[in-house]
């Protein structure tokens, strides 16, 4: 027998259906955070008892309205934390952010720092979800999810991007104020002169030979190691920063 069960808007019914979802949503949002706030400690747990009374009634809510009880999708759906990266993504389809703003947040490491904080936060609710119920291996799991890394590999990509822009920045060349009036060459003091002239000729040649360590490739090759999780060559890089090594 075929199913005619309303499954987008439109008429009574379908008005009917996205109310009973809509107050499905508050009820379980509203008793899931003052069930994770009780855990931490805190919340109201005087009203859990009339918040999952809540919860019943607009399962049975959404049932009249469509037919059968809430499916396992929608509720993990409604229950799933945000994807603020997809959200940025969403804003900019939506026009709210440029594309340039993506690139940016992608070079300075912001996208690095969604994706490390969104595990750390998994990581901790699966540890405390394992220790109710008493599940080690789970909660070991959780405890290498939430301590990879990833948060301090993206503190450093975006330490060495400002660092870069600050660098940029200093080394941009000066406006002149007049163009028929060249600024005369600061003398140099005789201190500096002579010093300069006890420093030995190969000291100097590899002092003009010093190149910054960590430039845009390794941000590049930082961002690739980062999404594919290679702790060695994330620890090589990071390495690198604040370093600045002689060419031989």
């Amino acid at each position: 027998m075929a199913d005619f069960r309303v499954i987008e808007g439109g008429g009574p019914e379908g008005r009917s259906r996205l109310l009973a979802e809509q107050e499905l949503r508050n009820a379980l949002h509203i008793t899931a955070a003052n069930l994770l706030r009780i855990v931490r400690g805190a919340g109201k747990p005087y009203e859990l008892m009339m918040q999952f009374n809540r919860v019943v009634q607009a399962a049975i809510q959404y049932r009249d309205a469509v037919g059968h009880w809430p499916p396992s999708d929608l509720l993990g759906q409604m229950l799933r934390m945000r994807d603020e990266v997809d959200e940025m993504h969403e804003r900019e389809a939506a026009g709210k952010c440029t594309e340039a703003d993506m690139e940016r947040w992608y070079e300075d490491g912001t996208i690095d720092r969604k994706y490390a904080e969104a595990s750390i936060k998994a990581g901790v609710l699966q540890i405390i979800a394992s220790q109710f119920v008493d599940q080690p291996l789970q909660e070991k799991a959780g405890k290498s999810e939430m301590s990879d890394g990833k948060l301090i590999a993206a503190k450093a990509k975006s330490h060495a991007y400002w660092n870069a822009e600050l660098s940029r920045a200093k080394n941009a060349p000066k406006k002149q104020m007049r163009a028929d009036r060249p600024a005369a060459p600061k003398p140099e003091s005789p201190a500096a002169m002579a010093e300069t002239s006890k420093t030995p000729p190969i000291q100097l040649e590899r002092t003009r030979q010093q190149t910054a360590a960590f430039g845009q490739e390794d941000l590049r090759e930082l961002r690739k190691a980062i999404k594919a999780k290679d702790s060695k060559k994330i620890a090589e890089l990071t390495s690198k920063i604040g370093k600045r090594p002689l060419r031989d």
